[in-house]
């Protein structure tokens, strides 16, 4: 695996492949992502949009299955709901509404980063954020 975590290490073509190889690999053993999980995560702020669709689709996948791991991700996802390129934090809002659901007591934080995101957004995202609003609140108990 230590190959396989050295290549993950650089944006790359590699590992994208990688990844892609993991969603693969993991719909049948999502175990197998916990050892890969800080470098998925910081997929999560890469400049390729496809990289950072499939490291939340990872990191979704992988929360389900281990629910108290989402302490490691959440500084992950407020980087990337406060990163300085405009894709990167639309991608997060778009991402983020199963996270929410899926992260318990910290639903509410990460709402509030997600509408600090929004609110500060240089790019019109209410849309996306509406969206985001009511996939929550038709899909949870939360209020």
């Amino acid at each position: 695996m230590a190959p396989y975590l050295a290549k993950m290490c650089s944006d790359s073509a590699e590992s994208l492949a990688i990844m892609q190889d993991l969603e693969a690999g993991s719909i049948k053993k999502p175990a197998v992502l916990k050892m890969f999980l800080p470098e998925i995560c910081r997929r999560m702020v890469s400049d390729s949009s496809e990289s950072r669709s499939l490291a939340h689709k990872l990191v979704i996948r992988h929360i389900r299955q281990v629910p108290r791991d989402s302490a490691v991700v959440f500084p992950y996802i407020e980087e990337a709901l406060q990163h300085s390129q405009q894709d990167v934090v639309k991608s997060a809002i778009m991402e983020i509404p199963e996270l929410i659901l899926l992260s318990g007591p910290e639903a509410a934080r990460l709402m509030r980063l997600a509408f600090q995101a929004v609110a500060s957004a240089k790019i019109d995202m209410v849309h996306d954020f509406m969206i985001l609003i009511k996939t929550i609140v038709t899909s949870s108990d939360l209020f």
